[in-house]
């Protein structure tokens, strides 16, 4: 109970680290929040925690979780506390200065003051009333309004409080167990000047050209150090609010992290969030319903990014030539060089353009592993002269292998494929593994077509290729996520069981892939960007079966045998029953 009640009092010690405002009420009306803390209650911490009990995999986990959860309720019953209500903190501005409150549901302030006496020392009366009390040989001052307690470092900021102050969470101690919320729009001009300026001050100490660095180089690196100054500054005005939040949802069970930007309405950072709304994908069907893992990165590139990166190309360019001039052989040196200058030509025309699409996939099963990926570029031929440059090198050096090399043997909707075969050498390290997954030989489709590239490898890769191209199809017209990455849990224990290096690292796999299906499909950890109506949220996902299997991984780990040394004037914190004295005079206690 005393370090929660010292956490407290820390917060609000922290929110008055800022000046207080004056004790003019009607300059106080004007207030804005700046910073919002929120924690849902003690009444969501009792379902938490019951949730909790029930992933743990045995008795003693469950008694611990609910005598800790009886331990809570009582103490905080003592002071008052209602169960039900929200507690948080705030940090709020006139525009000029910073400063806040910490707020409790704590019926009754007096039985609060008695409690806290005996650990922080007698209270005085301030008037008002408003309690003064000293934490850590600073003042702190408390008061009491509509059944909510509020303590701040300065006691002005008592002066005007709301009624309720679960007004300024924004519904925060709803959505989330835990979070925290940055108004970025009310921040103070000045103390954004600050950031801005200390951001400036670095970017000019990076200014002058480095000593081996050329012009390309140069331009690049300026160009990029510009870029994220207006970017900063740009974010500074236009955005709006900033919020993490983190939640443990018991009725869809699961866990998750947001993190969310909303932007000022009409500006440029609106404008961009919002078109992450209309994002589609030409490779939506790589999502296979049976891969373990799948994701996919779609989205447009704002003007300033695309001069950076077409800048980057051109020193990629430039050192690239570099290094080919080094060759003696100037033939090969002029073929390499028109083989680069195509290339980065190609590149730097896909950038041009703005567009982001991609999605990847990883079919992890028994006797089958494959990977495929697909990409927009944009390609005039490039791809295809390349793959003949490099068929007809491998060809000159390894004539055996150059067999396997099949260019144009065959087009599915639109894309000319080209396949590789690779047989598995005789001395590969795990060879029966490596042949019980591909097969006896190393698989490789490469796709090309005008705004496309393919590649897939592993088992029958040609026929997944074919199956996530004709999805990609029917799906085109479908929007997508700009991010989504999914990764089933099940599917990678099983993987591990089946091919760990270790016996027992294949067991505990083993264990936790049955648990996981158990509980299937709900097994998956999950990345994904999500547009909102007014910005954009990133989350951070784990499903049910995860977090059971976190809980049977801890438990298998605690159910190892552990070895200690103990000296014979040391204390047992065992029974007896288990020590057995070693030949160097100390006792061997192993504790299951």
């Amino acid at each position: 109970m005393k370090k929660i009640i010292l956490i407290l009092l820390a917060g609000a010690l922290l929110l008055g680290i800022w000046k207080s405002y004056a004790a003019d009420e009607t300059l106080r009306k004007d207030l804005k929040p700046v910073v919002v803390v929120s924690f849902a209650g003690i009444e969501a911490l009792k379902k938490d925690v019951a949730f909790a009990g029930n992933l743990a995999v045995n008795a003693d986990e469950n008694a611990r979780l609910a005598w800790w959860l009886n331990f809570v309720k009582q103490n905080l019953s003592i002071v008052g506390f209602d169960e039900v209500r929200p507690w948080g903190a705030v940090a709020q501005t006139d525009g000029k200065e910073i400063s806040g409150f910490v707020f409790l549901p704590v019926k009754g302030l007096s039985t609060l003051v008695k409690v806290m006496e005996p650990i922080i020392g007698k209270t005085e009366d301030a008037g008002k009333g408003v309690y003064k009390i000293m934490v850590d040989e600073k003042p702190m001052f408390v008061t009491e309004k509509n059944g909510w307690t509020f303590f701040s470092a300065k006691q002005e900021a008592l002066v005007q409080i709301p009624a309720d102050p679960t007004v300024l969470l924004d519904g925060l101690n709803k959505q989330y167990d835990i979070a925290i919320r940055l108004h970025a729009a009310n921040v103070p001009e000045k103390q954004y000047e600050k950031i801005l300026q200390e951001f400036k001050n670095e970017i000019a100490k990076e200014s002058k050209k480095r000593s081996g660095e050329s012009d390309h180089e140069f331009a690049l690196r300026t160009k990029a150090a510009d870029y994220a100054l207006q970017y900063i500054t740009a974010l500074t005005k236009e955005i709006n609010t900033v919020t993490l939040g983190w939640k443990l949802d018991t009725e869809d069970p699961k866990s998750y992290l947001d993190f969310s930007i909303t932007a000022v309405e009409g500006t440029q950072t609106a404008q961009l969030l919002a078109a992450l709304k209309e994002t589609k994908s030409d490779f939506a069907g790589f999502r296979l319903p049976d891969a373990a893992i799948v994701g996919n990165l779609t989205g447009k590139l704002p003007q300033q990014k695309i001069e950076i990166l077409e800048m980057a190309l051109n020193v990629a360019r430039e050192n690239a030539i570099r290094d080919i001039e080094k060759e003696k052989d100037e033939e090969k040196a002029k073929a390499a060089k028109q083989l680069v200058g195509k290339l980065i030509d190609m590149l730097q025309e896909t950038v041009k353009n703005g567009r982001i699409d991609s999605a990847w996939a990883v079919v992890l099963k028994p006797q089958a592993v494959t990977f495929l990926t697909g990409a927009y570029v944009a390609n005039n031929g490039t791809l295809e002269e390349v793959a003949q440059v490099i068929a007809d090198e491998v060809k000159k050096k390894q004539p055996a292998i150059s067999e396997g090399i099949k260019l144009n043997v065959g087009e599915h909707r639109g894309v000319k494929l080209h396949t590789v075969t690779i047989p598995i050498p005789t001395e590969a390290k795990d060879r029966e593994k490596l042949i019980s997954l591909i097969g006896d030989n190393l698989e490789i489709v490469f796709g090309t077509s005008p705004k496309s590239a393919y590649l897939a490898v592993g088992r029958e890769p040609l026929k997944v290729l074919k199956e996530a191209i004709d999805q990609s199809v029917s799906k085109a017209s479908q929007s997508v996520a700009p991010v989504d990455f999914s990764v089933s849990m099940e599917a990678i224990a099983r993987f591990i069981a089946a091919y760990g290096e270790e016996e027992s690292i294949r067991q505990k796999a083993a264990t936790i892939a049955e648990e996981l299906r158990k509980l299937a499909p709900r097994d998956h950890l999950t990345f994904k960007v999500s547009p909102t109506a007014q910005g954009v949220t990133y989350r951070l996902e784990i499903e049910e079966g995860v977090l059971k299997s976190i809980s049977k991984l801890f438990e298998m780990e605690k159910q190892k045998v552990r070895v200690r040394h103990i000296t014979d004037s040391s204390p047992l914190p065992w029974k007896e029953g288990q020590g057995k004295r070693t030949t160097d005079g100390e006792r061997l206690v192993i504790m299951r």
